[in-house]
């Protein structure tokens, strides 16, 4: 692995490790009646997401490069705190749209096949988000 596809992949991690859906776990966003289940998939999706983190984050260490710390999660965030589950569910449906966009250009500018098969999970996963929220997001 070229020390610039480590570098990308780094990145990624960290910006992968810090994103919204990670962060809504522990937004407690407000879910009554029907909404109890937009909130179990939401959590289920923050959860897939930290399996394919996981992932990336065992390839790196696999290629003896160092994991980043990903920092505190943006304090922007916070002001999602304790919103209707529907709301939040759009934020973050932008949050991934954006996600998949951004790891297309990194998967692009990675060299390494195995670096870009690395990504693919994150990049999928990303894609497969984004469309569940926003259909789930129009009742």
């Amino acid at each position: 692995m070229t020390p610039a596809d480590a570098a990308r992949l780094q990145d990624v991690y960290r910006r992968e490790g810090v994103s919204l859906l990670r962060y809504a776990r522990f937004a407690a966003p407000y879910a009554a009646g029907a909404d109890r289940k937009r909130r179990d998939d939401l959590f289920r999706a923050a959860e897939e997401a930290a399996a394919s983190l996981e992932a990336l984050g065992a390839v790196l260490e696999a290629a003896r490069v160092p994991l980043p710390s990903t920092g505190p999660f943006p304090v922007v965030f916070t002001d999602l705190n304790c919103v209707a589950v529907r709301y939040l569910q759009k934020k973050v449906c932008a949050d991934r749209a954006a996600a998949a966009t951004a790891l297309e250009a990194d998967q692009t500018a990675l060299v390494d096949p195995a670096a870009r098969a690395a990504v693919q999970p994150l990049l999928d996963l990303a894609r497969r988000h984004r469309d569940a929220l926003a259909a789930a997001s129009h009742p």
